[in-house]
């Protein structure tokens, strides 16, 4: 049996998921609520950080049905609407699953941006329903890519 050579310095250069993003990952997957809220308090990056799959610790609180863990993240403002590798976000993760647990509580926080757009657009001064109509057409699907 071959034995692989040693690491260079060049391959150990390469690309890849932080020590830290990884312990995120397990305590998210794990259930490990007090690891998960030192690691993200120390580095709030940690929150929305991804792995080699491209996702991040709520989509593995999702999967595997860690809601305490997945309360903690979304209360340091982890992102519902980061997408995986697979261009999925939580939400689709939890449809996939038809996790219900996770289905509601996430579906009503990824529509806070495309609401507060309408709350803005509304105050921003009086708007007839047709052109508010308009706007909405206007922005698309667009809303939620532009943080309004």
């Amino acid at each position: 049996m071959a034995v692989p050579p040693p690491m260079s310095s060049a391959d150990s250069a390469l690309p890849g998921p932080s020590p830290l993003s990884s312990q995120v990952h397990a305590a998210a997957v794990n259930g490990d609520k007090s690891t998960l809220q030192k690691l993200i308090t120390a580095d709030p990056a940690l929150r929305d950080s991804v792995d080699g799959f491209g996702r991040t610790p709520l989509m593995y609180c999702v999967l595997a049905d860690r809601l305490d863990c997945a309360e903690a993240l979304l209360k340091a403002g982890a992102s519902v609407n980061q997408r995986d590798a697979s261009h999925r976000t939580a939400l689709h993760l939890a449809a996939q699953k038809h996790s219900v647990l996770f289905l509601k509580p996430l579906f009503w926080i990824s529509l806070i941006p495309a609401l507060s757009w309408v709350l803005r657009l509304l105050r921003g001064g009086a708007r007839r329903p047709r052109a508010l109509s308009q706007d909405v057409l206007d922005k698309g699907v667009s809303i939620r890519e532009s943080g309004l």
